[in-house]
């Protein structure tokens, strides 16, 4: 029984390290990205910032791209998680949206490395980088909507989150970021 204990604890500190390790290699991807864009980000840079060996990205990630995915799906999800929090006692969806929105700016507006990750997913070509907020944006404008008895467009309102983070942070990265 002992030894079955002493495996388990053995496996959850493990996971822990693993977790850990994963962690840090994304920040510093996430702090790469901020100040130099997408193409300036090397394994050997990541590696090196996330103090792990070379060889050790490759437990985590296969490839770059892998890894660049990985760091913005999880910002901008823990971004959207952040606000959903944030607004999950509002009633009145018009709040909803302007808390989330002035959260998000606020945000990118304090930090000039996420400011300079902000600008560089939002000239991204992939669309889909922004799903996580579009989603929530759309759902929480569609509430509005529908407490207000309209019909109308929703996707003016629902791009309007990105756009106004792109420009918030490139105003705000103006120091932080290479161009």
């Amino acid at each position: 029984m002992r030894a079955l204990a002493g495996m388990a604890t053995v496996a959850g500190r493990r996971e822990t390290k693993r977790t850990a390790t994963r962690a840090r290699l994304l920040q510093a991807a996430r702090d790469l990205i901020g100040e130099g864009g997408f193409d300036a980000v090397t394994i050997a840079d990541v590696t090196e910032r996330a103090e792990v060996g070379f060889g050790t990205f490759y437990g985590y990630f296969d490839t770059k791209d892998a890894i660049v995915s990985a760091v913005v799906e999880d910002a901008i999800e823990q971004l959207a998680e952040a606000n959903d929090a944030l607004t999950a006692d509002i009633d009145d969806p018009a709040e909803v949206v302007a808390v989330a929105v002035r959260h998000t700016l606020g945000i990118v507006h304090d930090d000039p490395l996420f400011a300079g990750f902000i600008v560089r997913v939002g000239a991204s070509p992939d669309d889909d980088l922004w799903r996580a907020l579009r989603q929530r944006l759309a759902r929480d404008v569609k509430r509005g909507v529908q407490a207000e008895g309209h019909e109308q467009d929703q996707k003016p309102a629902r791009d309007a989150c990105p756009v106004a983070m792109v420009a918030v942070g490139a105003k705000r990265c103006t120091g932080a970021c290479n161009g």
